[in-house]
């Protein structure tokens, strides 16, 4: 597992990522209309400026993107972990692992 800042040709990978966690969890929790909302305010336009002012990170397991995070001084704006991959104590494996 490693943890690397995002460049301008992942933000297609992390756009899809952060749409379809967008698409899969929020409506076990929240109405469409909030569901839309969060998939607009998550627009590829913003993640692509994220990026470019160096604020995006990847998670990836095996140089597969299972993780997304943003953020801006002290201020974290977005955290998306691929459906497939959450509640699996990913961190915690990495931690267990030798040099981890």
């Amino acid at each position: 597992m490693e943890y690397i800042e995002a460049t301008k040709e992942h933000a297609e990978q992390i756009y899809r990522l952060v749409q379809e966690t967008i698409q899969a969890i929020y409506p076990k929790y929240y109405p469409m209309e909030v569901v839309r909302f969060f998939c607009n305010h998550h627009s590829r336009e913003k993640i692509v400026r994220n990026i470019t002012d160096g604020y995006v990170g990847m998670l990836l397991v095996d140089n597969k993107l299972v993780g997304t995070g943003s953020y801006k001084d002290n201020h974290i704006t977005r955290v998306f972990v691929a459906p497939a991959f959450q509640k699996k104590r990913i961190w915690r494996l990495y931690h267990a692992a030798p040099g981890g």
